[in-house]
């Protein structure tokens, strides 16, 4: 609702029915998911005027920013469910954090300025090899607002079998008050995203940045684990889950099926891997050592990207009751 109309506008959405198609991986998420609304975006949107004609008041018009938010849930006649819960809800300034993945001096004309280096993350520290950035600074941040998380990921101290290096690990698996791993449960979307906007537009392609990381994991059958990517587009201002203002959606897409380990599909590079149930004869899917990763970047060089892990459990318990403790 914005106080120069006095009228109510829907700026973001989740609908069953849309593009993506009704399917069971965007339809029902029994974690808890975060969800990020630009209402600045909304409003430009919504009134057709630009970011700047609001925030500068050139017009004169000094209510163009004065809102109220609602949430709506519009049910159709068709089939119900346990709808949908809302929790932590939170307004504020968004405070953005970038790491320039280039080195002292940028490749191409986009940008000026020295790069950050190489950005490294090990969970209970992380570290850049420049200082071009001034806003941050990654050694002194802690792991909370380094990571945005969603589902059941935290960071935990559970052994030297569960870390690879260091004290800490990033994972889903919940522990009960015993300490032992706790199966995740069906119908979940857990997602871990990095919080530093990656900036690559001084990136030069001839480096072939990488993004590494080792995993082990155990999953059931069908399910699926995988880093999405978003990449900065400014024109487009429209946000509905999945999709963030001024960013592409996350891709690769919920409900597409992919291959295993697919590392390079233009114009999207992501990872993946999917438990193949007639591979394993029903069972989980396992790697019980550490095992290193690496996501090929070159695609995304000249943007800005956001990077997320996600993983996806199946939705038919009775087909696949095989699942494990996740990732």
């Amino acid at each position: 609702w914005i106080e120069q109309t006095a009228q109510w506008y829907t700026i973001w959405r989740y609908d069953d029915s849309n593009a993506r198609g009704q399917t069971h991986w965007s339809r029902t998420n029994k974690t808890w998911e975060r969800v990020e609304i630009n209402l600045l975006a909304g409003i430009s949107t919504a009134l057709g005027k630009s970011i700047t004609a609001i925030t500068d008041n050139a017009d004169g018009q000094l209510l163009d920013d004065d809102i109220r938010v609602r949430f709506r849930f519009f049910a159709d006649s068709s089939n119900n469910a346990r709808g949908v819960f809302v929790d932590s809800i939170y307004i504020g300034n968004r405070n953005e954090i970038t790491h320039k993945l280039w080195n002292a001096v940028p490749f191409g004309g986009l940008v000026t300025g020295s790069g950050d280096g190489i950005y490294e993350d090990r969970i209970e520290l992380a570290s850049r090899t420049l200082n071009g950035s001034l806003m941050w600074n990654p050694s002194s941040t802690p792991v909370q607002d380094r990571w945005f998380f969603g589902g059941t990921w935290t960071a935990v101290n559970d052994g030297a079998a569960y870390r690879r290096s260091g004290s800490l690990a990033l994972t889903d698996t919940a522990r009960d008050g015993f300490g032992n791993a706790v199966q995740y449960g069906f119908e979940e979307e857990h997602f871990l995203e990095m919080r530093p906007v990656i900036d690559l537009r001084g990136t030069d392609p001839a480096t072939r940045p990488m993004l590494t990381f080792w995993a082990r994991y155990e999953i059931g059958d069908d399910d699926r684990l995988r880093v999405q990517i978003a990449r900065e587009n400014t024109a487009d201002l429209t946000q509905s889950h999945d999709k963030m203002a001024g960013w592409t959606r996350w891709e690769p897409a919920r409900n597409a099926y992919t291959r295993p380990f697919i590392f390079n599909s233009a114009p999207f590079v992501y990872w993946h891997r999917v438990d193949n149930p007639t591979l394993n004869n029903g069972d989980p899917e396992r790697r019980d050592t550490w095992q290193f990763y690496q996501v090929d970047l070159s695609s995304f060089v000249g943007n800005r990207i956001r990077v997320r892990f996600f993983l996806d459990s199946d939705y038919q318990p009775s087909l696949s009751p095989a699942r494990g403790d996740g990732w």
